[in-house]
């Protein structure tokens, strides 16, 4: 494959649960053939690797994938991916979230439509469900993507959990900022906000986000401490003129 359009960067740890379904989701997209999937194990003890490999025979050109030598949090893990990357155009995808068929080609085309766009998001459905295709999702709830202004971006986090962004973003601004164990991307979108980046939300569902009762920013026994952290970020950039 020639350069791809877009990096889809993937954190698997403890995903075995999803991953079939995941990689269905990844391979449907429709510009899937012009993009790379880098898929990180951060020493996972479950058996996701199997699956991988027997989807990267499927697609050897596409698929990207490196067991890392430690346990490294989502955010390292997402750093070491922003440097594998060959494309131009980078997005998340967590194992246990869904996307529309066409998210990455409608987030895609944004960016390249206009280069002054440094972040594309759009609106997601919620779904308590573990697996369920955005098509199929039984939910009528959706997360508050709002358009990004410094005030409501301070509000909440509106790129929430499928964003596609510019690679260059982080020569820019710089990496995740790993100190946080759920919010930095959030203080990446607001770092780069006061920094001058240009947002736009597509008036389009692009996806899903499960909540899962272990992840990492829904999770029970660590939603106080997420929580707090969001304050914290919060707090720095409101002080910032």
């Amino acid at each position: 494959m020639s350069k791809p359009r877009v990096s889809i960067i993937t954190s698997i740890f403890k995903s075995e649960s999803f991953m079939e379904h995941f990689l269905h989701d990844v391979a449907r997209q429709t510009i899937f053939g012009d993009c790379e999937l880098i898929l990180l194990n951060a020493q996972s003890p479950e058996n996701e690797e199997a699956i991988i490999l027997d989807f990267q025979k499927i697609y050897p050109s596409n698929v990207i994938y490196k067991k890392l030598d430690k346990r490294y949090s989502v955010y390292e893990t997402w750093n070491i991916g922003v440097g594998m990357a060959s494309a131009d155009l980078l997005t998340n995808w967590n194992t246990d979230d869904r996307r529309s068929f066409n998210s990455l080609e409608l987030q895609a085309a944004e960016l390249e439509s206009d280069q002054t766009l440094d972040v594309c998001y759009g609106p997601t459905l919620t779904t308590t469900v573990p697996n369920e295709s955005v098509e199929h999702c039984t939910s009528g709830t959706g997360f508050a993507c709002l358009e990004v202004t410094k005030d409501l971006l301070l509000k909440n986090n509106s790129p929430h959990c499928l964003p596609m962004w510019r690679k260059d973003l982080h020569d820019r601004f710089g990496l995740f900022d790993t100190k946080y164990f759920s919010g930095a991307d959030y203080e990446m979108w607001l770092r780069s906000l006061a920094g001058g980046a240009k947002f736009k939300r597509i008036n389009r569902l692009i996806g899903s986000y499960y909540r899962n009762p272990v992840g990492i920013s829904s999770n029970l026994a660590t939603l106080e401490k997420a929580m707090a952290e969001v304050k914290e970020i919060q707090e720095i950039y409101a002080a910032r003129a």
